[in-house]
């Protein structure tokens, strides 16, 4: 059974994980010609861990909200799956459960309007 506990300890910030902040953009660039790169940088390797993969997926979601929102074509110009993308950018030493869950997850962003890139 779920824990609401858990739950929020799971997706507050947390200065000390890999992945800190899960409702910041960590690097946004625009293109000038519409869409953008939007970058999650982890500071340190990832390891497989639930909690891990499940910050991942949500700092993810947050990012996909951003760019299917009204607000990201005013900013940005017109946005389609070939000029926006979420680059994830991993230390060397990460997991190879990242890679793999990452990999999973490269229809889910396509399907949401942005390529996902692993760095």
């Amino acid at each position: 059974m779920n824990n609401p506990a858990n739950q929020k300890e799971i997706y507050e910030d947390d200065p000390e994980h890999p992945i800190p902040f899960l409702d910041r953009l960590d690097v946004f660039a625009e293109f000038e010609n519409g869409g953008g790169r939007l970058i999650i940088v982890a500071a340190q390797p990832l390891t497989g861990d639930d909690r891990t993969l499940k910050r991942i997926l949500q700092k993810i979601e947050n990012y996909l909200v951003f760019v299917n929102s009204d607000q990201f074509p005013i900013e940005n110009g017109p946005q389609t799956i070939e000029n926006t993308e979420i680059a994830v950018s991993l230390k060397p030493g990460t997991d190879q459960v990242v890679f793999e869950f990452l990999e999973s997850c490269v229809g889910w962003v396509a399907q949401n309007n942005a390529r996902l890139v692993v760095e």
